[in-house]
């Protein structure tokens, strides 16, 4: 019997409708409903640098945190960090007609922000605020009517510098923390700002361990903005949208109000929940 050439031809795969043998639509439906445990979410944007932040960065911030913290009682272990506080109340929902093709509102908004250095302890307590202006001066006239103890300055960036800082420091964190006995600790980023040979020895003759988180991890590891932040721009927010609810036409962050203001909004916040709960995480996902 003569034997047969079989020819065997091997099938090319397509997964749904997609191009150039890539999965389509119709295949990420259904691996979705094969995986309920998945879901589809919008994906923050971050920064390489950001990204970068490794395992071994994080376990070796953590060793070295846990022997310097060592002996060293909650109530006198701090953490500093500061945050912008802008006009801009944010975007509310709101009713409008089906098919309307811009949901818009009226509100005056500017990019403008007043920079404010918050400090508070593992056991809930929160130092007096340190407020920078954008401006050449500070007059006396933006520093009346705010939270007891609140300490004034104002750069020509808006931003903390390595001066603000200092002054933070000697003005604001070192008046508080001479009144408790045994050794203190205070974490903070690791801008350049932050570091200055005339703070470490400051630190060092107050018995203070100063401690520096990794590069760019502050969105995951930085206390205040994992646990109290949320909490301070969701206040701010709401603290903006009465004031313009009540007057339409009114201009918010005018540097003679702010005090007043950031007197309402510390008044509203409740350190003694949020910074015993604020954790950092040990590993990354």
């Amino acid at each position: 019997m003569e034997a047969k050439e079989v020819f065997y031809v091997q099938p090319t795969y397509r997964f749904g409708d997609g191009v150039n043998n890539l999965p389509g639509k119709d295949f990420v439906h259904g691996f979705l409903r094969r995986h309920p445990d998945l879901t589809v979410r919008k994906a923050n944007l971050i920064k390489r640098s950001r990204a970068a932040l490794s395992h071994a960065e994080v376990n070796a911030f953590f060793d070295n945190f846990e022997k310097t913290a060592a002996g060293i009682p909650p109530e006198n272990i701090y953490n500093c960090d500061e945050t912008n506080l802008q006009d801009n109340p944010g975007a509310k929902r709101a009713i409008f007609s089906r098919g309307v093709k811009y949901a818009e509102k009226v509100s005056d908004h500017s990019k403008s922000s007043i920079s404010v250095m918050f400090c508070g302890s593992a056991t809930g307590v929160l130092l007096p605020p340190y407020v920078v202006y954008k401006s050449n001066n500070c007059y006396e006239g933006w520093t009346k009517g705010g939270p007891k103890g609140t300490i004034y300055s104002a750069t020509p960036s808006g931003w903390f510098e390595s001066f603000t800082f200092g002054d933070f420091i000697k003005k604001g964190f070192l008046a508080h923390v001479r009144r408790q006995p045994g050794r203190k600790l205070i974490l903070c980023d690791n801008l350049s700002c932050h570091m200055s040979e005339e703070i470490f020895q400051l630190c060092r003759e107050e018995r203070i361990e100063f401690v520096c988180l990794p590069a760019h991890s502050t969105d995951k590891m930085q206390p205040l903005d994992v646990g109290m932040f949320r909490q301070v721009k969701e206040c701010w927010r709401s603290q903006l949208t009465r004031y313009r609810d009540a007057d339409p036409t009114c201009k918010l962050l005018v540097k003679a109000e702010f005090p007043a203001m950031l007197k309402e909004l510390m008044s509203s916040l409740k350190p003694l929940t949020h910074l015993p709960k604020a954790r950092v995480i040990k590993t990354l996902n």
